[in-house]
């Protein structure tokens, strides 16, 4: 959906005025709402050469050149209407369109944190969600939990952004705030595997007994393939980021719970190769093999296997 809507970008033709340039305008609206990117950029562009200073006409300009997907001409259209409007909103946004339409991740990220700044508002928090997935997934585990505790500000109420912040905190070692993240989602949707999981995992890493226990019971009587595979996903995180012990207890508990679990004995070979351990290795590398012998990692695992 686009960030910025047809009215926060475009005011009412009673905004520029009556006369020529209320009519232009006006028409410019018509065609727009009707779909019609041609007519709509015509009028506009004839509003400007009337009134070269209305703020109003290069917004709507530029959000027809977005849909029009003449990204470079629209970011110049957003330049005259922030000279001429220093605080308007909607150019910013439509600036963020057209970076992330020109694929320029910086630009993109650096007009989602002047958006932050200018328009701390809810409908906001789906964006920066979206740019804390994309830096997880590039491996910034401290940028994501950055852009998540933005999301957290701009919208209490968006309940993902716990159970992510409670997985994030919980990989940059931040137990205690893993812990908190992991209460505050399961106050709202309690029984939750994912996050109890999560939960379980950092009290007993604080070393926190009790409370670990507690978790333990609750676990019991979640999913236990659901736990298993965020298990088995924080432990592939852990190893990917050289946490090898970590990696390892985590697979290990994988496997208590769904001691087939395939990929869980791939994953710890890998592990067991790492450290060195080739006994180990040659155990969980040939279960994998024989639990799923048409995986993909198969040929992968049957060759590490042949140089152990």
């Amino acid at each position: 959906a686009p960030v910025v809507s047809t009215g926060q970008a475009m005011g009412p033709s009673e905004s520029v005025g009556q006369g020529q340039v209320g009519r232009k305008y006006a028409q410019g609206l018509e065609a727009f709402q009707a779909d019609d990117m041609t007519t709509a950029r015509a009028k506009f562009e004839e509003v400007i050469e009337l009134e070269p200073d209305l703020p109003e006409a290069h917004a709507a300009l530029a959000l027809v050149m977005v849909r029009q997907e003449a990204y470079e001409e629209a970011l110049a259209e957003t330049e005259k209407t922030l000279a001429l409007r220093p605080d308007d909103v909607a150019s910013l946004k439509i600036q963020y369109e057209c970076y992330k339409g020109l694929g320029n991740k910086e630009m993109e990220d650096a007009l989602l944190d002047k958006l932050i700044v200018a328009s701390p508002e809810p409908d906001l928090a789906p964006l920066v969600f979206n740019s804390a997935v994309g830096r997880i997934q590039t491996g910034d585990m401290a940028g994501g939990a950055v852009r998540f505790e933005q999301v957290l500000a701009l919208d209490p109420e968006l309940l993902p952004v716990y159970s992510a912040l409670a997985r994030v905190y919980f990989d940059l070692g931040r137990l205690e705030d893993s812990v908190k993240m992991s209460n505050e989602f399961l106050a709202r949707e309690p029984g939750n595997g994912e996050v109890l999981g999560v939960l379980y995992l950092a009290q007993d890493r604080l070393g926190n007994e009790a409370e670990a226990q507690a978790a333990f019971e609750q676990l019991k009587g979640a999913d236990s393939s659901q736990v298993a595979r965020v298990m088995q996903e924080m432990a592939i995180s852990n190893f990917n980021n050289g946490n090898l012990a970590q990696a390892q207890e985590l697979l290990e508990k994988v496997l208590e719970m769904q001691p087939d679990h395939a990929k869980a004995h791939y994953h710890l070979g890998l592990c067991y190769v790492s450290a060195g351990d080739a006994a180990k290795a040659k155990e969980m590398l040939s279960k994998f093999i024989e639990l799923a012998p048409d995986d993909p990692d198969a040929a992968v695992a049957q060759e590490m296997l042949s140089t152990l």
